[in-house]
């Protein structure tokens, strides 16, 4: 199993070739991703942590919580390392990855990387210009716009190889 980082050495060793530059494939999300979409009730799991749309700041990764105390609405389970993107208002560029499990709000996707897609870069790639003015451009409603997993999950966009996707994950993070 390889690590989500490139080692240092990885880097030493940059002797990337023409041909493995050109193995960059275009995409879909559906087609790298999923949507977790377990619906539960908070007074029914044994999870304790909250991530509402008010714990993840833009520009920052790493997301605040709340206790999930007197919480009684449903909300959507995510595990540790799941890509969380604010399908609410995407003017507000939210998007985050935690490093423990619990619930988010039902405003929030839990995108989970499958196959060819590290998820550590997937989310820089998604925290990115072109798949924020995706989410704005398939969003409806016009006070509280919000974009829908079976259009967002069209966003399409420029899939490097597994190796090269660690590289550049680690260099940003």
């Amino acid at each position: 199993v390889m690590s989500n980082e490139a080692t240092l050495d990885e880097f030493a060793q940059n002797n990337e070739s023409e041909e493995q530059r050109q193995q960059w494939k275009k995409v879909k999300l559906q087609e790298v991703a999923y949507r977790r979409s377990d619906n539960v009730d908070p007074q029914e799991i044994d999870l304790e942590k909250h991530i509402g749309l008010e714990h993840i700041d833009p520009n920052n990764p790493t997301p605040d919580w709340e206790p999930l105390d007197n919480l009684s609405s449903t909300k959507r389970r995510f595990e540790s390392g799941d890509i969380l993107f604010a399908k609410l208002r995407p003017n507000l560029e939210k998007s985050a990855q935690p490093d423990f499990e619990g619930v988010a709000s039902t405003d929030i996707f839990p995108i989970v990387a499958e196959g060819d897609a590290n998820s550590k870069w997937l989310l820089y790639r998604l925290s990115s210009k072109p798949a924020y003015d995706y989410a704005r451009r398939t969003s409806a409603g016009t006070r509280m716009p919000r974009t829908s997993w079976n259009l967002f999950s069209n966003f399409e966009f420029d899939l490097p190889p597994l190796p090269e996707q660690r590289k550049i994950a680690t260099v940003l993070h």
